[in-house]
């Protein structure tokens, strides 16, 4: 990747300390659940140090420290020799604030959050705002959502509630929630285990609101990374079905289905004194399954999308809105879906996601140099808003588990960006194994665009699975409507 274009930032630029953190609240056994991908994060933190020569680099994360280590079977880990590790054996229970004291003896200018995923909980960007609510009040700089935000994320009861209340005051406008009913499993669940519950007045008042829904409705877990585990469900008696079954067995969201096109956007946040900049992306379109759901496994996304017919330039005003009001620091992904021209948002997350990557390929950098753009004071134009006007369109799809060997030699296919593969050996469950997911592209039109993915399909047989890429090829029709 061009690192060329910092060069006159680097000569107004003064020594910092940047320290990468995350933090986990899960075991992880990396001789079971495997992450591998390429470029590795040695040969990525290898071009940062490259491109930031005037600061010294940090890393502080418990293991499997996803986009800062790349993890071996022994537990051990390829290093950077331009970066200090400080690397947490997740077996090991570790509180934000013994997490905190690490980074403090390090004593970074800035300390950069970088939030992975992990069930059954999607919280641990919770645990990294903890922490950089500790480096904060000593005095440490931090790129990391508040406690607030990322509870609100967390929750996404909360979520509706809140940017509800914001489109209600008209602190955020031309953006909509889909209609939705929260259900608190053990008040749902109260007579099952209260014996003097004889009638159980919740799950009445739940039922009659759910009758005021329309049909079909999306049931998903309240905690959890939505995208895992979610039901269709297309009358109330499937519902119902549903909630008494052994399946419900936490709090849920019943939300009404909303038959569009779904996106994805990240928005990053960089701090300036006191002052909070919001740049958000133009989106990633996202294919949908059978069920009309984005599906882990077989999703596959293409963008940055800029065609005005999509109504950008009003998605990127709500968005401004929206981080301005909730706070938003770092990276913050959402998601989201277009009807009939009206915005309708489904979730916030507070962390680096699993379209942050695709955005990094599609500026032809890494998500580090990024990542370390955002602490940058820029005296003139930022480097971050010239290069948004060179986002080329990529393409993010799955194949099924390859070898590390396999890997590796389709990360050196022409047009392929990145190459990131997730394998869990003890899942029971095809859809649980994980995949295998290619970037491809990097050019300025979807013609060419699917030119570049049809060579790679006919000429890579080896490799490709093609029944993960029928929302490949859905997106590419969709396209020719616009």
């Amino acid at each position: 990747m061009n690192c060329q274009i910092f060069f006159f930032d680097l000569l107004c630029s003064y020594f910092m300390k940047i320290l990468f953190y995350s933090t986990n609240s899960n075991k992880f056994d990396c001789k079971t659940f495997k992450i591998n991908s390429f470029p590795t994060c040695k040969m990525e933190f290898d071009e940062l140090a490259n491109c930031f020569p005037e600061h010294e680099f940090f890393v502080v994360t418990q293991t499997p420290g996803m986009f800062l280590i790349d993890l071996f079977d022994d537990g051990s880990f390829s290093k950077s020799e331009k970066v200090k590790y400080f690397v947490i054996n997740s077996d090991e229970s570790f509180s934000a604030e013994k997490f905190s004291e690490t980074i403090l003896k390090i004593n970074p200018d800035v300390a950069i959050s970088v939030s992975f995923w992990t069930t059954p909980f999607d919280w641990l960007f919770i645990k990294d705002s903890l922490v950089a609510d500790i480096l904060n009040s000593n005095g440490i700089k931090t790129y990391c959502a508040t406690n607030e935000t990322s509870f609100i994320s967390f929750d996404k009861n909360l979520t509706n509630q809140k940017v509800n209340e914001l489109i209600l005051n008209k602190k955020i406008k031309n953006l909509k929630i889909p209609k939705s009913i929260y259900v608190h499993h053990e008040l749902f669940c109260s007579e099952k285990n209260k014996i003097n519950v004889q009638e159980n007045v919740y799950k009445e008042y739940i039922f009659s609101e759910i009758k005021k829904l329309n049909f079909p409705v999306i049931i998903k877990d309240n905690y959890c990374t939505s995208s895992y585990g979610m039901e269709v469900a297309t009358s109330y008696n499937q519902v119902i079905t549903f909630l008494n079954s052994k399946r419900n067995n936490s709090d849920r969201i019943i939300q009404e289905y909303i038959e569009g096109i779904n996106f994805g956007t990240e928005i990053y946040s960089n701090k300036n004194k006191n002052k909070i900049t919001h740049h958000v992306h133009s989106p990633f379109i996202f294919s949908t399954n059978k069920y009309g759901i984005t599906s882990p496994k077989q999703s596959v996304k293409i963008g940055p999308i800029k065609n005005p017919k999509f109504k950008i330039s009003k998605l990127k005003k709500s968005l401004q809105q929206l981080a301005c009001e909730l706070k938003f620091c770092g990276i913050t992904q959402v998601d989201l879906i277009l009807k009939n021209d009206e915005w309708y948002l489904l979730e916030i997350n507070s962390r680096v996601s699993g379209m942050s990557k695709t955005y990094a390929s599609s500026m032809n950098k890494s998500l580090l140099q990024i990542l370390t753009e955002l602490t940058q004071e820029k005296k003139l134009k930022s480097i971050f808003e010239r290069k948004n006007q060179k986002e080329n369109l990529v393409i993010n799809f799955k194949v099924s588990i390859q070898t590390e060997n396999q890997m590796e030699e389709i990360s050196k296919i022409k047009n392929v960006k990145y190459v990131n593969q997730l394998h869990n050996l003890e899942a029971k469950q095809d859809r649980e194994k994980g995949f295998c997911e290619i970037v491809l592209g990097n050019t300025k039109n979807f013609e060419q665009l699917k030119l570049i993915f049809d060579d790679f399909v006919n000429e890579n047989k080896l490799y490709v699975d093609e029944t993960l890429l029928q929302g490949a090829y859905d997106l590419f029709n969709l396209f020719k409507k616009f």
